[in-house]
């Protein structure tokens, strides 16, 4: 992901690194992380595993194009 980011993004090393850390709520409160709905989609992520888990990664990331963020992907 980070490679398609850098290529398709405009985005250098520490632009993701920066983006991973602000998406990830480093530093957040627990009590906000730990909310019903992002519980749930944590759960669905660790049900599925590891490889399924990589191959949609591999899906979004095998054409070319602006990267996007949302629930589409």
């Amino acid at each position: 992901m980070d490679r398609y980011v850098a290529v398709n993004g405009g985005l250098d090393d520490a632009g993701i690194t920066a983006f991973k850390r602000n998406h990830a709520k480093m530093g957040a409160d627990p009590a906000k992380l730990c909310r019903p709905a992002l519980m749930r989609m944590w759960e669905n992520f660790r049900a599925q595993g590891a490889a399924a888990l990589q191959q949609e990664v591999a899906k979004a990331v095998e054409r070319p194009g602006t990267p996007t963020f949302g629930d589409c992907l």
